[in-house]
């Protein structure tokens, strides 16, 4: 869905809302079957942009339709990103924030940065379908380390972490 301007009243009835019933409802929105809904009824589209649903699971397909995919991301984004700005996100994942603001706006430049091999196989098929934006894709990984050599681990589809080779035991922070 990506609908970014969700307002006061909207918030106030998910916030009163029992965790308990969240769930229940995440369970009837977020699963294989509406993946494969959003996949085929809504192969290229979703309200206010563009994204190929396709690329990724079903699960994930209805996580980003329903907005529970970088949501906070993408509403940061299209309220401070104007037409003419050069983007540089860093950690793109599978590329719903650039497909977001590459079918929304008119950028300069979007920078892409991620390490994920599997995310950057998925972020490639984005980035092709926004040829005619201004797309540097960069598969990278940043350490905040001392050491001169950091080792990339993938984790999950996009829970990604990366851990330092080092021999006196010294460990990144979580975010690294």
């Amino acid at each position: 869905m990506i609908k970014t301007n969700s307002k006061g009243v909207e918030r106030r009835i998910k916030k009163n809302i029992p965790n308990s019933i969240k769930k229940i409802v995440l369970f009837f929105v977020v699963n294989k079957i509406s993946g494969m809904f959003v996949q085929k009824v809504f192969s290229r589209s979703m309200l206010g942009a563009r994204y190929n649903f396709s690329l990724v699971s079903p699960v994930i397909a209805s996580r980003i339709f329903f907005g529970l995919w970088e949501s906070a991301e993408i509403r940061f984004s299209k309220k401070y990103v104007n037409d003419g700005d050069i983007v540089i996100e860093l950690g793109s994942s599978i590329g719903v924030t650039l497909a977001t603001l590459c079918s929304t706006k008119k950028l300069k430049t979007y920078i892409s940065v991620e390490a994920s091999s599997s995310s950057v196989q998925v972020l490639k098929s984005v980035v092709a379908e926004f040829s005619k934006c201004n797309i540097i894709s960069i598969n990278a990984a940043i350490s905040y380390s001392t050491q001169t050599f950091v080792e990339f681990m993938e984790t999950s589809f996009t829970g990604s972490r990366l851990k330092n080779s080092i021999e006196n035991n010294d460990t990144p922070s979580a975010h690294e």
